[in-house]
């Protein structure tokens, strides 16, 4: 799923937190063969969610938002493994990430009690705004830090006057909901998001996929 939003849009949603209502955004699930609409404190900010009552023996330490230093990528490596979304076949390097902040991208980090707890991952081609690598600790979801996270990169895109774009699982109906309240809209289903992995001038033809259902 390929979502974006465009500056236009931007200018509406400068500050998504201000406007949101008293309980965030609603989020719609399917359940079976009917709709119901709860409220994920991942889609509010900060102020709300910290009136979510902490569980069991926790302790709710303040978030801070930075940027990467070299220094970090130990531990945000460990986060996207842990999150599912690194992988070295992606490029997922100190060197790619030093390539893109020497290129204006920026890198985003959430950091609670010492440890790295999120990120958010910006790449400018001066067209739009990529946002890549969204993630927050499994443990510390539901707290409103994914919520900061993409209210500054939000506010990056829009210091710049760019368009954003970033594509999610169709599945991760927390993020999808998340990012459908800052703005982004689904592009469309009229075609397949493509990468080519191998560097270099020639790369071996994969073999062709299968064909999908009622595509024949």
């Amino acid at each position: 799923m390929v979502l974006s939003v465009s500056f236009r849009r931007l200018q509406r949603i400068r500050h998504p937190v201000e406007t949101s209502s008293d309980f965030g955004a609603p989020v719609i699930l399917p359940v079976q063969t009917r709709l119901i609409t709860w409220y994920n404190s991942d889609t509010m900010p900060e102020s709300k969610a910290a009136n979510i009552p902490p569980r069991d023996g926790e302790r709710r330490s303040p978030v801070a938002l930075r940027d990467f230093r070299p220094d970090d990528f130990a531990a945000l490596a460990a986060l996207w493994s842990v999150t599912g979304i690194g992988n070295p076949a992606r490029g997922d390097s100190l060197e790619s990430i030093t390539r893109t902040l020497e290129r204006g991208g920026r890198l985003i980090v959430a950091e609670q009690e010492g440890s790295l707890v999120g990120s958010a991952w910006l790449t400018d081609d001066a067209r739009r705004l990529y946002v890549h690598h969204m993630a927050v600790e499994p443990e510390r979801q539901g707290r409103g830090i994914g919520a900061r996270l993409m209210e500054k990169a939000v506010a990056v895109a829009a210091e710049r006057g760019l368009q954003m774009k970033l594509e999610v699982r169709r599945d991760n109906l927390r993020a999808v909901a998340l990012y459908r309240r800052f703005g982004f809209d689904l592009i469309g289903e009229e075609y397949e998001v493509m990468i080519r992995r191998s560097v270099g001038a020639t790369a071996e033809s994969s073999p062709p996929a299968p064909p999908k259902a009622g595509h024949n």
